[in-house]
This record gives C-alpha cells, structure tokens and sequence, in this order.
C-alpha cells in the first residue's frame, strides 16, 4: 500500500558535538561508509537504499534516520548546537521524493565448472546510473560480493534491491544478477553431469591400455577397460559421483562420461612379417561387421574392373561437393 506521510511521532537527533568520534564513526558504519571518504552525495545515497529496506519497520527505519541525519551533519561541520527532533516518515518522503521502481538493472557474472563443484566468493564491478548534485545522471562504478554455492546452476538469478541506477523521482532499480557458465577447456555439463573426452592412440586402444582423466577438482581416475577388451573409437565410460553437485543435495553429484577418441596412424612403416603377424593375431579376433550392401563387391566378376582413381578425402568434402538440386546434408554431431 501507500506509504504514510507521517508516523505521528519523532526521534531525537543529538547534535554532532556532543557525540564521541567513535559514536559517528558508526553511524557512518551503519549506513556502509567511512567517515573520511564520505560525501553528501553518497550519504544521501546510502540513505536511500538503507530507508527503502527498513520501510517496512518503525524502529528500523528510525535508526536509518538518526544515521542519516549525524551523518550529514558531521560532513557539514555541525557544533555542539543543532539537536532536532525529526518525523522519519516525513524525512523518508523529502530525501527520496519517489515514485515507481526504476527498471532492472541486468548483470552477467561468469562462473566456471570448478565454482559450480566447489563454490566460490568474488565481487564483481559494474556501472551504473546515479543522481548527482542537482539531480544530474553520472556514472559511477559499484561492486557486489556473490556466493556460488556447490549445487548452484547456470542460469540462476540474485536480486539485490535497490542497489542498481537510480533515477530522479523513482525508487533505485534492483540489481539482477545471472550465473553464467563460460567455456571450459575439458569439460562440457549436461544437467547434472559432466562429459569430457580422452585422446588413446591406435595401440593404446587394441590393448585395451588403463587410462588415466582428471576429475574438476585435479584427482587423477583410473579407468580400466575390462581385460582383454578393445577400446572403441567414441566408447563412453561413466565414472560415478564426479559430476555437478545435486541442487538439492550438495553432498552427492551427478556422474562423469569420458568418451574415448581413437588416434589412427595416418601410415604404418611395416614389414612383410609384421603384416603377417597382425593378420594373424587381427584375423582370430572375434568381429561381427554390420551389413554394408558392398560385401557382393568382394568377389569380381571378370568383366568388372576396379577403380584405381580413390584418394583420400575429409569427411566435408563430401558434404560439401556439388549434389545438385538437392538440400545438402546437415552433419549432426553424434550424442
């Protein structure tokens, strides 16, 4: 509803003289400044917030009001006379002379996949609109301090009220801070989950070699293929409870996928007998080939040839060549 023109009662507001250094010095505290620095403006400024907090509250508005007032009488230089008794509700409406709040003012804060596993405080600046002496728009840098929490998510949102631009007969607009997640050299989130990707080269990957990821936090993971197993090119192996934080249970996480990408030699120096000892070891692997429609070109009829002109080309090259009137293929990346 309409806030009162006044509350019908006053506080008392002792004169700057008689108070002890100390007692100013928190009067300054109280409204987030430093005696030395202080300014008029910025007195006025912090008013404005702290009052539009404490509103809601008699007692808490009265002790913004007392703050304010020592406070700008101390910048002014005030003796041991000027005690007054002051209406808060009054000074409210003559200090912030307001209207409708002033729009959001809209912040992006990056955070990486380590603060989402592990949290992480930081300020952070950002410009923003005040009203300077007459009422004039200036510039001014603010910081804030954010908390990302483990169990935090990309997205989320923190509203610090009244501490955006302000405006000249309007309220000062929130601060509306969103979490965004910025691009990281290993690792990709899905929800919960985290998936990265290791390199093995063609031999690794025969063997069936262990391999060894780093989780978010640094720790080396073992992962051991099963023995005698053969790596896959895009095998995926899911390494428990080393994914995100749950957001609503920070103490268990979501998984790990490592997916595995097999390095293929572009030539083999090999002799006649290292070809005849892989086709020996290869040819008793059990491998079951899906069909391919081309397995009746393994046996050529005599008046069929075989073309001598294939060279090897990259994969885009084909989508890319000229197929015409036709759409070209959309490549979709495997999941």
């Amino acid at each position: 509803g309409a806030i009162p023109q006044s509350s019908g009662s006053t506080i008392h507001i002792p004169a700057v003289g008689t108070l002890v250094p100390s007692q100013i010095d928190a009067h300054f505290d109280a409204l987030g400044l430093s005696w030395q620095s202080a300014s008029s403006e910025s007195v006025t400024r912090a008013y404005k917030v702290f009052a539009f907090r404490a509103i809601e509250n008699a007692n808490d508005l009265a002790n913004v009001t007392r703050s304010y007032k020592i406070c700008e009488a101390a910048i002014r230089g005030g003796g041991t006379t000027g005690a007054v008794d002051v209406d808060p509700l009054k000074v409210f409406h003559e200090v912030v002379k307001f209207g409708r709040k002033h729009s959001p003012l809209k912040v992006e804060l990056g955070v990486s996949i380590e603060d989402l596993v592990m949290g992480h405080e930081t300020s952070f600046d950002f410009d923003r609109q005040v009203c300077g002496f007459g009422g004039e728009s200036e510039e001014e840098k603010a910081s804030l301090q954010i908390k990302v929490t483990p169990g935090m998510r990309p997205g989320m949102q923190f509203v610090f009220d009244s501490m955006g631009d302000e405006k000249e007969g309007m309220v000062p607009s929130d601060v509306m801070v969103t979490l965004v997640l910025e691009p990281h050299a290993r690792f990709v989130v899905a929800g919960d989950h985290i998936a990265t990707q290791v390199h093995v080269t063609l031999g690794e990957a025969v063997l069936g070699q262990p391999m060894t990821v780093l989780s978010v936090e640094g720790r080396k993971l073992l992962i051991e293929p099963p023995r005698g197993s053969v790596l896959a090119h895009d095998s995926v192996f899911r390494c428990r409870g080393e994914g995100l934080p749950l957001s609503d249970n920070p103490l268990m996480r979501g998984d790990l996928f490592v997916k595995v990408q097999v390095s293929f030699p572009e030539a083999l120096s090999l002799s006649s007998n290292d070809v005849a000892a892989l086709r020996s070891i290869l040819g008793r692997a059990n491998v079951k080939l899906p069909p391919s429609g081309h397995d009746s070109a393994k046996t050529l009829l005599p008046h069929q040839t075989v073309s001598k002109g294939a060279v090897p080309c990259d994969e885009q090259e084909f989508w890319e060549s000229d197929a015409g009137e036709e759409e070209t293929p959309k490549m979709c990346a495997q999941q």
